[in-house]
């Protein structure tokens, strides 16, 4: 992805979001979002959009069948608008964006754990719980495994780490005792 790609992810995202929140649409745009970028790749449609053997007339004709799929016409004219700007490309960086947009607007806080192993289903309902508790708020976890990591666990709430790994606890040992003056 080219960084004028990664620019324009959060200005799209954000423009559909306040058309969608004007429309009174914010969930069935980002339901229609979610769906798509999970069939663009797959079914070939994205290759299909950006192909440029295709004119943009038969594009916009392919664009008008997939509406009857969508829930909101916002959606026709976003996909529209990228096909247009020829940016199809960054459909799925729009969606996740849209999404923690989506969340936030609904009072979800998007929080990041990792560990050194997949968890359970039950820590993963732990976890969930504990954070809810610790921020009074519904959360939208997403659990990652780091096999380099010795053990322990790493939580990104927003721009707040809570770093409880192992490595961390031995590094923060290590300079204790070497802070420490034995005469």
């Amino acid at each position: 992805m080219s960084s004028s790609d990664a620019a324009a992810i959060p200005r799209y995202a954000h423009g559909l979001f306040e058309a969608a929140r004007r429309a009174n649409e914010i969930s069935k745009v980002g339901d229609d979002l979610r769906e798509l970028a999970q069939v663009l790749a797959p079914s070939g449609l994205k290759n299909y959009l950006e192909d440029p053997k295709h004119g943009p007339d038969v594009k916009k004709q392919a664009i008008e069948k997939l509406a009857k799929m969508f829930r909101s016409r916002l959606t026709v004219n976003f996909l529209s608008v990228l096909l247009e700007r020829s940016r199809v490309g960054i459909l799925y960086g729009v969606s996740t964006h849209y999404t923690a947009l989506e969340h936030e607007a609904g009072g979800v806080l998007p929080v990041e754990v990792i560990l050194r192993a997949a968890p359970s289903e039950e820590l993963r309902r732990k976890v969930e719980a504990s954070l809810e508790r610790l921020t009074k708020r519904k959360v939208n976890t997403t659990f990652k495994a780091d096999p380099d990591m010795l053990g322990g666990v790493y939580i990104r709430i927003k721009n707040n780490v809570i770093d409880a790994s192992v490595r961390t606890r031995i590094e923060e040992l290590r300079r204790a005792l070497l802070e420490t003056n034995i005469n």
